[in-house]
C-alpha cells in the first residue's frame, strides 16, 4: 500500500534564501564566509542581532579565539 506524499519541486542549485541582515560579499569573503553561512548565522544562530555589525563582530571574535561559531560560543544581546 503507497502513502502518497506531497512532491517538493527540486531546489535549484545555488539559490539561496535571503537573509533579514544584508551584507556586502567582499565583506563575507574578508573572514572566509559564503552567503548561506550567513543567512543561518543571521537568521538562526544570531536571531536578536539587529545589525550585521553585531554579526560580524561575534564571527570575528570567534575566530580571533579559534572558536567553531555554529557551536554557539556566543550570543549578540541587544543593547537599548
Amino acid at each position: 500500500m503507497a502513502t502518497s506524499r506531497k512532491q517538493r519541486a527540486p531546489a535549484q542549485k545555488g539559490a539561496l534564501v535571503p537573509c533579514r541582515l544584508p551584507v556586502a560579499a567582499a565583506v563575507l569573503t574578508e573572514v572566509g564566509l559564503d552567503p548561506g553561512t550567513w543567512a543561518v548565522l543571521t537568521d538562526s544562530i544570531f536571531p536578536s542581532a539587529t545589525t550585521p555589525e553585531g554579526v560580524m563582530l561575534a564571527v570575528r571574535y570567534c575566530q580571533a579565539r579559534s572558536l567553531d561559531i555554529m557551536k554557539r560560543p556566543v550570543h549578540v544581546v541587544p543593547m537599548v
